[in-house]
């Protein structure tokens, strides 16, 4: 093999590492159960788990949260369980205003929210929020605040833009499990 012949074989190696490169899926579905959600779903991403305690309408609860990032779009899943029945709807209304207002938008329904299994509120919809970041950055987010018995969930994913595609999928996969 000449020079000239190498030097083309070697350009059309690299050419095809990059081809194959860009194959690289952003989006790697999992089917996902967290600890003590009782809620099954897809994230595109293997997820971190926090969970901390905190006052959520006069109750102290374990709100923990599962999330993951990936192409700069953050999908997370939140949940709480709560001792008395009464508080549930109340942490719903809360949730639903805090998802809505920590952005400084406001929140206009996408769609409706049917995940098998959950408990009926008329705030259970798909709401999207355009608005800010702490810093000033645009953001757009989708969330949906939801119920089954005593546990409250909010599902949500976040950033710059949003696909469609990926955010159905991920909404459209909620399911509540006994």
């Amino acid at each position: 093999m000449n020079s000239a012949t190498s030097k083309r074989f070697l350009k059309l190696i690299g050419l095809i590492a990059c081809a194959l490169s860009a194959c690289t899926p952003t989006l790697n579905w999992r089917d996902t159960r967290p600890a003590d959600s009782a809620v099954s779903l897809l994230f595109p991403c293997k997820p971190d788990r926090f969970t901390r305690s905190l006052v959520l309408v006069g109750e102290k609860v374990q709100m923990s949260l599962n999330s993951c990032a990936t192409g700069n779009v953050t999908y997370a899943l939140s949940h709480a369980e709560f001792s008395d029945a009464a508080h549930v709807s109340l942490a719903v209304q809360a949730m639903h205003a805090a998802a809505a207002g920590n952005l400084g938008g406001a929140a206009a329904v996408v769609s409706p929210l049917a995940v098998p299994g959950m408990t009926p509120n008329p705030l259970t919809q798909r709401w999207s929020v355009n608005g800010k970041r702490a810093e000033g950055s645009a953001v757009q987010q989708q969330f949906s605040v939801f119920s089954g018995g005593l546990r409250v969930y909010q599902a949500s994913v976040i950033g710059q833009t949003l696909d469609p595609v990926a955010a159905d999928t991920f909404f459209g996969s909620l399911k509540l499990t006994p």
